[in-house]
């Protein structure tokens, strides 16, 4: 070997990606180090050989499909392949063919690039996976909050004139105007005097949530009835303080017994405590 052609090889072999030389015959004349470890075969079994040696004959017809694509029309070739190797496992490669001329301009055979993609296309399909079970999961939480938001919301009468509204769940828009349209029904239809509506099983309320809450007491104010907010915590008075909403009109108990004890207090005309 030539001083200059050793010197060559070396460059090739210190580059990362495969490369190869084939001629007319599909034989791979010259490579590099690189296309070797993608074939595990030492170069002495590779030179002079060809892709049905190495590769089964589905692929073998991909691959010299792209040669001949190369050979007659003397255009490159961009292709996307899949290789088995021999220990078994798949790669994914990006494979970038260009015709080799000879001083009469002839294309006397093919020069190839080889893109190892196997781990980005792995990824891909992850975060194809990844996004379409995130993408089902969000279908079915909104199923549940549209199954939630059409539940009948309880409305108890717990004493003589003293209705219990019960929020369990997620206090979202939908809900809130559901329990709403039940309490102010049933104060209308009874007389109610005083309304408990218990959120300690409700969560923390959006801020369209807390605003419906709000405007259902001012209702309930114009139908003459009285109503007090049980089970809110700081959390939650933060939401409502933090939305501009005045909780003037609206008595608020930390339990559903304390909030008990002041309804009926209020019913005896009792002063508050």
């Amino acid at each position: 070997m030539s001083t200059e052609t050793s010197l060559l090889q070396e460059l090739v072999d210190g580059m990362p990606d495969p490369m190869f030389f084939k001629d007319r015959q599909h034989r791979w004349v010259a490579f590099n180090r690189a296309f070797c470890e993608l074939l595990g075969r030492p170069s002495e079994e590779i030179r002079g050989r060809s892709d049905p040696d190495f590769f089964p004959p589905d692929q073998v017809d991909v691959f010299w499909k792209h040669d001949d694509m190369v050979f007659e029309t003397g255009r490159p070739d961009l292709n996307e392949e899949t290789i088995s190797l021999g220990d078994g496992k798949r790669k994914v490669l990006w494979t970038r063919k260009v015709p080799v001329r000879d001083a009469s301009q002839a294309v006397v055979g093919l020069y190839g690039l080889i893109m190892d993609i196997t781990d980005q296309m792995e990824h891909a399909r992850q975060t194809d996976l990844f996004e379409a079970e995130a993408a089902r999961q969000q279908a079915i939480i909104a199923a549940q909050e549209r199954v939630i938001d059409g539940l009948v919301v309880p409305v108890l009468e717990i004493w003589e004139g003293i209705l219990l509204l019960p929020l369990v769940g997620a206090l979202s828009q939908g809900r809130a105007g559901h329990a709403i349209e039940s309490i102010l029904a049933a104060v209308s239809q009874r007389g109610t005097e005083t309304v408990l509506i218990d959120i300690t099983g409700a969560g923390l309320p959006d801020a369209a949530g807390a605003e419906l809450l709000v405007r259902a007491v001012r209702a309930l104010a114009l139908l003459g009835c009285r109503t007090i907010l049980v089970g809110i915590s700081a959390e939650s008075a933060r939401t409502f303080v933090e939305g501009g909403l005045d909780l003037g009109a609206m008595a608020t108990c930390a339990t559903l017994k304390q909030g008990l004890s002041r309804a009926l207090a209020l019913r005896r005309g009792s002063p508050r405590r």
